[in-house]
């Protein structure tokens, strides 16, 4: 079918900073096949974050490649004070002062930048640094400071983060600053957020409240599940939420290690069972931060993340700050494609679950026809994006083309697994579909006479959300 019939499934996100936002390097990703940029607003000005927004846009146009930007906003994120050029060594063994605030930390002690830490931190508590490589124990609090002894020792340099795994945090988790870093985002179109340290499905919803206040109903929410309590309260999360990220960084810091592979699957599993996208994250390609080629180890972990069903997969440090983002690009791309031909037929698609809703039983059976008659893809007319959503939760063996008028449709369709967004006009009946994925196929080249696609829509057309009309058409 041309090269929709090759393309790779599983999408890619690139976290965008100092290495990959020069014009040459953006472009150069842009092209080279990232599905999502996303804008990690822990770091970087207002004005750094709108100028590589604005030339995404430039090059995805240029392009004719549909780029989705997902705003990632920074959260509760605790972070250790100042400690000069030279750092500041902890040695294993030895009692240290920690105090609540944004002071410089010294010989003896260290501050840290959130004002509960006093009253939420208790005797016994651990308190991680720099990815738990430095780890504390409080021995007590007298009089709004926290004496802590050294368990593991080493360099700490400034502003590095601080996990603080079994305490309960009283603090709001959609902040003051991310509530002015959205409303920047939203003046930007931005096409989806990230919602930082989720714990209960009572976060997403304060976020989904502020957007409808906002006049943005429709922004996507995907929460980030980081934070163990979030792993008790998982499936109100994931009803509350438009999508996943299962965030291993700070997750591996907050629970055991060996823990985050199963977490991972059970999560991946979860969001495909609900028809919602998920994304892996963190440490996929890390050494190729510094270096041309990644381990072994790290291959198969994308893989593994693949052949989970993860909908995509992200690179951090590899394409922010990395030596080369666009060879992590592609090499990511390459491990993607040869692990996805590789799978066996019997792993690729989905059986419709019982109870299911009506939408979702015309995708299953779209899916099952697709297969049965050999279609060579699966088209859908979608104004929002709902209709390619369900068919992707199948995972059919042939590509979904995705037809919408809505350009901001056409950038959040770019995070769905195995769908590719076309831009088409507004059509006002069920034989204009029809007609119109009939020549543009046959006129881009993407199918050819004779062979048979499966088409999917709503009738009467123009309703959104209401997929209930199965078409079988030979070209």
């Amino acid at each position: 079918m041309g090269r929709t019939d090759t393309a790779r499934r599983s999408k890619i996100v690139c976290t965008i900073g100092p290495a990959s936002s020069p014009d040459a390097v953006l472009e150069s990703l842009v092209k080279g096949g990232m599905d999502v940029a996303r804008l990690n607003f822990s770091h970087g000005t207002h004005a750094w974050h709108a100028d590589v927004i604005r030339r995404i846009r430039k090059f995805s146009l240029k392009h004719s490649r549909p780029v989705a930007i997902l705003q990632d906003l920074r959260g509760i994120k605790v972070r250790s004070g100042a400690t000069g050029p030279k750092g500041l060594r902890l040695v294993r063994g030895t009692a240290i002062e920690i105090r609540a605030g944004r002071g410089p930390c010294r010989k003896g002690r260290i501050t840290i930048d959130f004002k509960g830490l006093v009253r939420d931190a208790r005797r016994g508590d651990r308190i991680l640094i720099d990815d738990g490589l430095i780890e504390l124990r409080v021995l007590s609090i007298l009089g709004g400071v926290l004496k802590a002894r050294v368990v593991e020792g080493g360099l700490l340099q400034s502003h590095k983060g601080v996990n603080l795994p079994g305490v309960a945090l009283r603090a709001r988790g959609f902040t003051h600053r991310d509530r002015l870093d959205l409303a920047f985002g939203l003046l930007c179109g931005v096409d989806m957020v990230a919602v930082s340290f989720v714990r209960t499905a009572a976060d997403v919803g304060s976020v989904r409240r502020w957007l409808k206040r906002n006049n943005a109903a429709e922004m996507p929410i995907i929460a980030k599940i980081e934070k163990p309590e979030a792993l008790d309260n998982i499936e109100a999360i994931l009803e509350a939420s438009d999508g996943l990220m299962v965030a291993r960084g700070d997750l591996g810091v907050e629970v055991a290690a060996e823990r985050v592979p199963l977490i991972q699957k059970d999560l991946i599993r979860r969001a495909n069972a609900a028809g919602k996208p998920v994304i892996t994250a963190t440490q996929m390609l890390e050494s190729m931060t510094r270096h041309a080629r990644p381990t072994r180890a790290e291959a198969a972990d994308v893989a593994n993340a693949v052949l989970d069903g993860t909908d995509a997969l992200m690179l951090s440090a590899e394409t922010s700050v990395g030596v080369n983002p666009l060879r992590a690009l592609r090499t990511m791309h390459r491990i993607i494609g040869s692990t996805e031909r590789g799978r066996s037929k019997r792993e690729r698609g989905r059986r419709l679950s019982a109870g299911a809703g009506f939408s979702e039983a015309v995708a299953g059976a779209a899916v099952r026809a697709a297969s049965e008659v050999g279609a060579t893809c699966i088209a859908a007319f979608t104004l929002t994006g709902y209709t390619a959503r369900l068919l992707c939760k199948f995972r059919p063996e042939v590509p979904i083309l995705a037809f919408t008028p809505s350009d901001a449709v056409m950038r959040r369709i770019s995070l769905y697994w195995g769908v590719r967004a076309i831009k088409t006009r507004t059509l006002r009946s069920t034989e204009a579909v029809f007609e119109h994925v009939r020549s543009t196929l046959i006129g881009r080249g993407m199918a050819g006479k004779g062979q048979s696609v499966v088409i999917t829509a709503s009738s009467p057309i123009g309703v959104p959300g209401r997929t209930n009309l199965i078409r079988l058409m030979r070209l």
